[in-house]
């Protein structure tokens, strides 16, 4: 698999490439740079970094993260799958609103859509581990604002996993996904939100792009 990493605006991403229909990562939050799971497969896989966090420029916020999304999925190729985990669903849903044009399918692994969550355990984290990772545009707590306050809407064709350990996360999206009119295929994981859900997710993820990719397979 060939290995290549370049900016985007002022998005740092790392591109992977296994062969097959274009995937763009959406990654969660927080969350580490590099996810093997996705990439220890032959598959062809964008993973950019939000802007201000980890190698990219910019400021971190779920405005600039959306506006800087949608530039780099403008700038591939004319289809493209995105594949997005937790907050990088919410983020995913509102570029998918502004070019779902170029968006073949959206893949959702334990979508997190803009329910009120109790995030302190994320801003303690950040706060204590990773400071210097996520240089937000004002603080956290309005971050938590934007995103706990956001008005999603599910558009397109999505294929999404959902953890069975998941109750708040998994009542919030059926709330969206009942307000939708979009294709929706819902498959559920025997897991724990977060590394344990990308790991049992992987087989489903293989298995939904041998069949949507048609000829071109992945292993």
């Amino acid at each position: 698999m060939n290995k290549n990493m370049f900016f985007s605006k002022d998005i740092f991403c790392e591109h992977y490439n296994g062969g097959g229909k274009l995937i763009v990562f959406f990654p969660g939050f927080p969350s580490m740079p590099t996810t093997p799971e996705f990439i220890n497969n032959r598959i062809n896989i964008i993973m950019p970094r939000y802007p201000g966090s980890w190698e990219s420029n910019g400021k971190f916020s779920h405005k600039n993260n959306i506006k800087q999304m949608i530039n780099l999925c403008k700038s591939l190729e004319n289809k493209i799958i995105i594949l997005s985990c937790s907050y990088g669903s919410l983020v995913a849903s509102e570029v998918i609103k502004k070019i779902g044009k170029i968006v073949d399918v959206h893949i959702m692994v334990t979508p997190f859509l803009g329910c009120k969550f109790d995030l302190s355990k994320e801003k303690s984290k950040v706060e204590k581990y990773m400071k210097n990772v996520y240089r937000f545009e004002k603080s956290f707590d309005d971050f938590e604002r934007e995103i706990t306050n956001a008005n999603v809407k599910i558009s397109g064709k999505n294929y999404v996993i959902l953890c069975s350990q998941d109750q708040e996360i998994n009542e919030c999206f059926y709330d969206v996904m009942n307000k939708s009119d979009a294709d929706i295929k819902v498959d559920i994981v025997q897991a724990k939100h977060g590394y344990d859900a990308n790991i049992k997710s992987m087989p489903l993820i293989l298995r939904f792009l041998n069949e949507y990719q048609g000829d071109q397979k992945v292993d």
